[in-house]
């Protein structure tokens, strides 16, 4: 049953049921589906850190500034809402943990913005403001964007009856194999550009297209995501992936081992 408030669906979704059997252990499918999802988990959370570490060498980031503070609202909203979902039924064990590892992406989110405001203030800010370009001006862009977006993906968890973030969660991954060749190719800088980081999104974005009984999403609600829709999405996002791998190998300069005396990141 689909609800028509945010309270109403995190209630009665069928959706809930489904990612809890899906995390069961009598479930047969048990193992396969905690291992796939570890795996997209574990992808995410690579993505993000290789970020982290390239803003520490290169004082860049990897990611444009609108995807950050989505990402920002995105995962601090899971992050609430799946605890929430964890008290309503019974502390279950998979909401528990994944609400508190979604506040981890938060911090790395964070740091990326600190980015934007401490290193590439110019870069990221530039033409956004009248007079001059302060940090509180920043911050306060940075803040509203997370505001925004996050009224919109309450919004949507109800439209497109998702409290579980299995949409969202693909969603997320469609758009960091999309934006971030824009965003490399935009600044034409190899800083924060990396062929690692690259890769790991192409693997990323073909493990979250995986048919059932290898994917993460095909296998816990294979109804809703095996689909021919669901696979043309994964082929057009499969290219982006692919197209990223190109930017950093052919297009952008080579980047040195090392910059302002830090090792770089590959």
């Amino acid at each position: 049953m689909q609800g028509t408030t945010l309270f109403e669906t995190l209630h009665t979704s069928e959706m809930v049921q489904q990612y809890m059997w899906g995390f069961t252990p009598e479930n047969p499918q048990f193992v396969g589906i905690l291992t796939a999802a570890l795996i997209a988990f574990l992808i995410g959370y690579v993505e993000q850190f290789l970020s982290i570490i390239m803003i520490k060498q290169e004082k860049h980031g990897s990611f444009p500034m609108p995807l950050n503070t989505f990402y920002l609202a995105h995962d601090f909203l899971t992050g609430v809402i799946f605890l929430y979902l964890g008290f309503i039924n019974s502390w279950f064990w998979i909401f528990m943990v994944l609400g508190i590892g979604m506040f981890i992406w938060n911090f790395t989110e964070i740091y990326d913005m600190y980015d934007y405001v401490k290193n590439n203030r110019e870069e990221t800010f530039r033409g956004m403001f009248f007079g001059e370009l302060t940090t509180k001006k920043c911050i306060i862009e940075l803040v509203c964007e997370t505001l925004a977006f996050g009224v919109f993906i309450l919004l949507m968890i109800v439209l497109m009856d998702d409290p579980v973030f299995l949409k969202w969660f693909m969603i997320t991954n469609i758009l960091i194999a999309v934006c971030t060749g824009y965003y490399w190719t935009k600044n034409k800088t190899c800083r924060g550009a990396s062929k690692i980081l690259a890769i790991v999104i192409l693997i990323g974005t073909i493990n979250t297209f995986l048919p059932t009984g290898l994917g993460w999403w095909t296998s816990i609600c294979p109804s809703t995501f095996d689909t021919p829709l669901f696979y043309l999405m994964g082929a057009v996002s499969v290219c982006f992936a692919i197209k990223n791998v190109w930017i950093v190998f052919k297009k952008l300069p080579a980047k040195p081992k090392y910059l302002d005396g830090k090792k770089t990141v590959l």
